[in-house]
């Protein structure tokens, strides 16, 4: 969620939806649209991004949004 943020991409942790309800749980606080958020993650060219390594995903954790 931090890394996508930071990085001006869509957030992938929209895609993670509860069981029955089908839509994210109480800890996705950073989308307020989510079926919007969902299109741009289903959208977006991922193959155009390069993917990060374990230590750009421990900057995100501990930076501040």
């Amino acid at each position: 969620m931090n890394y996508c943020e930071l990085n001006g991409l869509p957030p992938l942790t929209v895609l993670v939806v509860e069981k029955y309800l089908g839509v994210p749980g109480e800890g996705l606080i950073t989308v307020k649209n989510p079926d919007f958020e969902r299109e741009r993650v289903y959208d977006y060219d991922w193959f155009n991004v390069y993917p990060p390594d374990e230590t750009e995903f421990a900057q995100a954790l501990t930076a501040k949004l």
